[in-house]
C-alpha cells in the first residue's frame, strides 16, 4: 500500500480574500502562477463548482503531462478543493483555505496531498527526489501567487 504524503504550508497575502479566492478558483488563471502548468482547459460548462473538470498540459519532473483536475470542495470565499491525476498513477489533492484578516489581507493555508504510483515507477519516484522536487514547485508557485496578488492590485 502507498502512503499518502502531505505538504502543508501557511501564508499571510496583501490582498482581500474575495480577491485571493477569486484567482485561485479560476482554472483559466491556473498559468499565470502554478509553476509548470501550460494549459488549463474546463471541459465543463456554465461557473465553476463541485463536479466542474478540466483538462491541463503540465510540465513537472522534466517532463509534459496531461492531467485531469476536478473540483470536489468549493465554498467561496473560504475553500476550494481540487483532486487531480496526471501521468501513469500520480494523484493529488489540493486543498486551499482562505481566511480574512485585518486591512485587507489573506491568510492562505495551502495543503498538497499526493499518492505516488505502484511498481517500478513507484520506486524510481521515491530514489529520483521527487517528493522534494514536488515541494519545491509548491513552494514556488505560492510565491508567485503572493506576488502576482500583491503587485497587480486589479488581478
Amino acid at each position: 500500500q502507498v502512503a499518502t504524503e502531505r505538504i502543508q504550508r501557511s501564508l499571510i497575502v496583501l490582498a482581500p480574500q474575495d480577491r485571493v479566492f477569486a484567482l485561485i478558483a479560476d482554472p483559466r488563471r491556473t498559468p499565470e502562477w502554478l509553476v509548470g502548468v501550460r494549459s488549463v482547459h474546463v471541459l465543463t460548462s456554465g461557473a465553476i463548482r463541485v463536479g466542474s473538470e478540466t483538462s491541463s498540459y503540465v510540465n513537472a519532473l522534466g517532463r509534459d503531462w496531461l492531467a485531469r483536475g476536478r473540483c470536489v470542495v468549493l465554498e467561496p470565499p473560504d475553500r476550494i478543493v481540487i483532486e487531480t491525476s496526471l501521468g501513469p498513477g500520480i494523484q493529488s489533492r489540493s486543498d486551499s483555505r482562505l481566511e480574512a484578516l485585518e486591512e485587507g489581507k489573506t491568510r492562505l493555508i495551502a495543503e498538497l496531498a499526493f499518492r505516488r504510483p505502484g511498481g517500478p515507477f513507484g520506486m524510481a519516484f521515491s530514489a529520483l527526489g521527487v517528493r522534494e522536487s514536488i515541494e519545491n514547485d509548491f513552494d514556488r508557485s505560492l510565491q508567485k501567487l503572493k506576488l502576482f496578488l500583491e503587485v497587480s492590485p486589479c488581478s
